[in-house]
C-alpha cells in the first residue's frame, strides 16, 4: 500500500535520526572510556586502527565507529502456517512439553563491533495492539545464560560484538577490564500468523579500509570474501573475520546504511 510505505518512511526517517543522535552519544562515552584505558599499538603510535600502508589513521574509537561500515536491519518475523494449523500444533506442543518455545536462533556472537536494536515486540494484525517480546538469552563472562527482561523503558539496547575481541580487548593495559562479547539466542513460543514479531537493528563493522594484521588483509576484503563464499556455496574458513580460529562468521542479509530516552549495554 503506497500509503503505507510513505507512512513507514517518515516514521523510519525520524527513528534513525533518533538511533543517530543515541548511536553518537554512545561512542563519545565509550571513546573517552576507553581511550583512558587502552595502551598505543606496538610500533603504530597511538591509532587504534590504520589502513594497511599507515596512511588513513583511526585515532580513536570514536572515529573508527564514524568511519565504519552500518548495517541496518528491519525484521519481520512471522508464522506461516494457517489459524488452524496453529492451533492444533500449540495444543500438541503445550501437551508434550511444558517449554514449548522453538528455538529460532541458536547462541552466536555477533561479528561486529557492535548492535543497537530495540526489543522486539509482537504486532497484532493492523498494528493496533504491541507487547513485548520475550525469549531473548545472553551469556556473561562466566558461561551462565539468562532470559533479559526487557520492558517499557528499554528503547535502545547496546550489546558488543566479536570486534571487541579483534581489535579493542588487546589494546588494555589492564585485562581485568576487558569488554564482553554477548553471546545470545533467541525462542519464540510459538504465535497467531496474524502476529508477527518485529525487530530493528543496527550493526557497526570497522572500517573497509582498516588493516586486520592476524589475517593479512583489510576488514573490507574479508567482509567482501566472506559474503563471496557464502553466496557461492563454499564455507567461510574458521577464524576469517572472527577473534578466535575457532570461530566462523555468519554472514546476515542486511543492507548497507548511508533520540533515544534510554540505553541498556549488555
Amino acid at each position: 500500500d503506497t500509503t503505507e510505505c510513505r507512512r513507514f518512511q517518515a516514521d523510519s526517517a525520524a527513528f534513525r535520526a533518533s538511533v543517530d543522535d543515541a548511536t553518537e552519544t554512545f561512542a563519545d562515552r565509550l571513546s573517552t572510556e576507553l581511550g583512558a584505558i587502552m595502551r598505543p599499538s606496538v610500533g603504530s603510535g597511538s591509532p587504534v586502527m590504520t589502513s594497511r600502508d599507515g596512511s588513513k589513521r583511526y585515532e580513536t574509537v570514536k572515529e573508527v565507529i564514524e568511519g565504519g561500515e552500518q548495517l541496518e536491519h528491519f525484521h519481520s518475523y512471522q508464522s506461516g502456517v494457517s489459524s488452524l494449523s496453529f492451533e492444533k500444533e500449540e495444543r500438541r506442543l503445550r501437551r508434550d512439553n511444558d517449554d514449548y518455545a522453538a528455538s529460532t536462533i541458536a547462541l552466536h556472537t555477533d561479528q561486529g563491533f557492535f548492535i543497537a536494536f530495540t526489543p522486539g515486540m509482537i504486532v497484532q494484525a493492523g498494528g493496533k495492539d504491541m507487547t513485548m517480546s520475550d525469549g531473548f538469552y545472553i551469556e556473561d563472562s562466566q558461561g551462565r545464560q539468562s532470559l533479559v527482561q526487557f520492558d517499557d523503558e528499554d528503547d535502545l539496547v547496546f550489546m558488543m560484538g566479536d570486534g571487541v575481541n579483534q581489535y579493542i580487548n588487546n589494546r588494555f593495559l589492564d585485562q581485568a577490564r576487558s569488554l564482553h562479547a554477548t553471546p545470545h539466542s533467541l525462542t519464540i513460543t510459538p504465535q497467531n500468523p496474524s502476529a508477527a514479531r518485529v525487530w530493528y537493528g543496527r550493526m557497526f563493522l570497522p572500517p573497509n579500509d582498516a588493516y586486520n594484521p592476524q589475517v593479512g588483509a583489510s576488514y573490507g576484503d574479508i567482509r567482501r570474501l566472506s559474503i563471496e563464499a557464502t553466496s557461492e556455496g563454499r564455507a567461510i574458513p574458521a577464524g576469517v573475520g572472527c577473534s578466535s580460529t575457532s570461530l566462523k562468521a555468519r554472514i546476515q542479509d542486511t543492507n548497507a546504511l548511508s533520540n533515544a530516552n534510554s540505553m541498556r549495554i549488555l
